[in-house]
């Protein structure tokens, strides 16, 4: 129940649990802290996104396919990548050591800035109610009740805020992390903000990613040689709130 705890409420990128804490191995502990050992869109070294990170992509756009079935092919592509991609495991199976990757909520708001589509806005939405519940949207200029009503219907909160007052709260705040649709000024991008301002598209393992943060959990399995049973009692992939 102690180790339970205390992994439901540490805020760190990676937890060691009746073991050292430096010798961090590639695959079996990506490495990769949440606050300023994160600045910038990361993700862990040595863990499956990193390579990603270093890419850039563009949005799919298909002229022919409407918005609707569009939407309906990124539902589908959130939700494999959630049980998939995002699901918690332990890659390496040691018997004297668990080595669990976690996907965990990220705290993440989405800016909504002149010039981004309804149709982008919906889909960023709809990633972040699902990996992220309660994410806060904010508008540079009001939606019409349409959208709003669409955003709020998954749970989200919808707020409106001029540049200049969304500039000084961002940039104001430590580890801020955005997910960018549209224009914003080019004060926000302060080094303490991490802004994930990637044209949108429908993969899930892409949109999701800004929502969630990677956290390792190495525990040691054993007691002096002989297989510990405590070690396999704690759940190590358990969900925890928004960090």
């Amino acid at each position: 129940t102690e180790i339970e705890r205390w992994l439901a409420h540490i805020d760190a990128g990676n937890l060691y649990v009746n073991r050292g804490i430096t010798g961090a191995i590639v695959r079996r502990q990506p490495f990769g802290g949440w606050k300023l050992s994160a600045v910038g869109p990361g993700a862990k070294a040595g863990g499956p996104h990193y390579v990603a990170r270093l890419t850039d992509w563009v949005g799919d756009t298909d002229p022919d396919l409407p918005d609707a079935e569009w939407l309906a092919v990124a539902a589908e592509s959130d939700a494999e990548a959630m049980t998939t991609t995002f699901a918690a495991t332990d890659v390496s199976a040691l018997e004297c050591e668990r080595n669990v990757l976690r996907y965990v909520p990220a705290r993440t708001e989405v800016r909504v800035g002149k010039g981004a589509a309804d149709r982008d806005v919906i889909r960023v939405g709809a990633a972040a109610a699902l990996a992220s519940p309660g994410t806060l949207l904010t508008f540079a200029t009001a939606p019409d009740a349409t959208l709003t009503d669409s955003l709020t219907a998954q749970g989200l909160r919808v707020v409106i805020e001029a540049d200049d007052a969304w500039t000084r709260r961002i940039t104001s705040q430590r580890w801020a992390r955005v997910r960018v649709l549209g224009d914003i000024p080019a004060s926000a991008r302060s080094a303490s903000v991490t802004l994930f301002a990637d044209p949108v598209t429908v993969d899930g393992q892409l949109e999701l990613f800004p929502f969630l943060r990677e956290q390792a959990i190495s525990m040691t399995a054993h007691r002096f040689g002989t297989p510990a049973q405590l070690a396999q009692d704690v759940d190590l992939a358990a969900s925890r709130s928004a960090s």
